[in-house]
């Protein structure tokens, strides 16, 4: 059992070091840099904290589901003693920069930097089990999830309460690129 571990930690140390040795987690993933990032992106939404009238604002607990390829973290499985998936801190590698727009207070980014599981295909996923129903959803069974807590400004309107419905819009967007070259693809979940 030793010798396997030894040998299992070699594969993965060398998989580490060839694919993260020149690997810049600053520069977007695309092998040209006209080409667009595609991003699929959903709110998973937990728990709404609060719904404040007077500052019409509200709070709301939940993770955001993030899927992309990077094609630097590819390999060839048979090259690494046939390893397809292995985990990497998620500061290590390129973050697609989503935040909350229309932000009332806090912070608007992704403050907890979760591990992310990497496919040799280039997929960074994570290793939270999230769609029971994986061969009909975007995402695959596991995906990058990120806990967030938000603050957004919510038009509140009490005329006539206690019998109002209120809807908050959450606004998300990548920071610092555009459109051409960071595609958010929002997903929602299908209706249950």
């Amino acid at each position: 059992m030793n010798l396997f571990v030894f040998a299992n930690a070699k594969v993965y140390n060398l998989l580490f070091e060839d694919l993260l040795g020149r690997y810049n987690r600053l520069v977007r993933p695309v092998a040209d840099p006209n080409d667009t990032i595609h991003i699929e992106f959903k709110l998973k939404l937990s728990q709404i904290v609060d719904v404040h009238a007077k500052d019409q604002t509200l709070t709301a607990n939940g993770w955001l589901i993030h899927h992309w390829y990077d094609y630097r973290l590819s390999w060839n499985p048979e090259e690494y003693g046939g390893v397809r998936h292995f985990h990497l801190p998620g500061e290590m590698i390129w973050l697609p920069d989503i935040i909350l727009y229309n932000n009332a207070h806090g912070s608007p980014w992704v403050s907890a930097i979760t591990k992310a599981e990497v496919y040799h295909d280039g997929r960074v996923v994570s290793d939270v089990p999230t769609v029971a129903d994986s061969e009909n959803s975007i995402f695959p069974l596991q995906t990058w999830e990120p806990p967030v807590v938000y603050h957004s400004f919510c038009t509140i309107n009490i005329e006539w309460y206690p019998y109002d419905v209120q809807q908050c819009e959450l606004k998300f967007g990548s920071w610092t690129y555009s459109g051409t070259q960071l595609d958010l693809m929002h997903v929602s979940e299908p209706a249950l």
